[in-house]
Formats: C-alpha cells, sequence, structure tokens
C-alpha cells in the first residue's frame, strides 16, 4: 500500500530549497503551510486510521515513528494553518503546480 507525500510548490519551499535547508521544507510541511500538502508521516497515519496498513507496519516505514505515533494519538486534532507571510517577504504565496498524469487503479 503506497503513502505519498505530497510537496506543494511555495515561495517558502522554493526558497528552503534554494538555500539547501531541507529539514526547513520538512518542517513547512508539517505546519501545513499550503493546503494540500502533506507529510508521509501524515499518510501513514491515514492508513493505520482505515486499518489499510496496521500500526506496526506503519511504524516500520514511517521517517519518524515518534511522529506517527503522536499524529495517531491526535487523530482528531485538527492541522494548524500558518501563514507563509508571516514567515517570508515572498508576495506570491500561492502553490504552483506542474502538469501531473497519475493513472491509479484499486
Amino acid at each position: 500500500m503506497p503513502a505519498l507525500e505530497v510537496l506543494l510548490n511555495t515561495a517558502l519551499v522554493a526558497e528552503l530549497i534554494e538555500k539547501g535547508d531541507f529539514s526547513g521544507v520538512k518542517e513547512a510541511m508539517e505546519k501545513s503551510m499550503a493546503d494540500g500538502s502533506q507529510t508521509f508521516e501524515e499518510d501513514i497515519a491515514r492508513l493505520v486510521t482505515e486499518e489499510r496498513v496496521s500500526r506496526e507496519e506503519g511504524l516500520a516505514q514511517a521517517d519518524s515513528p515518534t511522529n506517527l505515533m503522536w499524529r495517531l494519538q491526535n487523530r482528531a486534532a485538527p492541522k494548524q494553518h500558518v501563514d507563509d507571510r508571516s514567515l517570508t517577504d515572498q508576495i506570491d504565496e500561492q502553490p504552483t503546480f506542474t502538469d501531473i498524469t497519475l493513472d491509479v487503479k484499486f
């Protein structure tokens, strides 16, 4: 069962990547800076909650088992949204997209 990390390109993400601050990118994703982005642990937590994978398998595959456990224990907690403008001087904070075709069959 695939678990997906989704990174949307915002001015902040582009700036962090340009600087090579990849831990900052992960932190920005965890703070839900852009609707639609999700971390690997968020998707694993969804799969465990939907009983598509076991908790043990999810923990074994997670980048951060501690983060995954916290997500599973606090599943009902809403995501916090952070306004990018408070984190960067960039004016255009809208995510940008490229054309991607994904054919998923269940």
